[in-house]
């Protein structure tokens, strides 16, 4: 039904913006490359995640923004 279909496809992304985010300390310490794909990939987490995550997304996502435009001005 399309019920369990959109219950299937909800868990799916949740999957992967979880594994995404698993992923955040990694991306950090890769540099100006590292920061610009996290701040991509978290805006999209960010529109579907639930709402106690987003504080720590938005943390994440502030950091990463913030340190592409420090390494592009260097």
């Amino acid at each position: 039904s399309a019920l369990q279909q959109y219950e299937t496809q909800k868990e799916e992304n949740l999957s992967l913006a979880r594994d995404i985010c698993m992923s955040v300390e990694y991306c950090a310490a890769t540099g100006l490359c590292g920061a610009q794909c996290m701040t991509f990939s978290l805006q999209h987490v960010l529109s579907i995640c639930p709402e106690e995550h987003r504080s720590w997304i938005k943390s994440w996502l502030d950091l990463f923004m913030e340190s592409s435009v420090l390494l592009k001005n260097n």
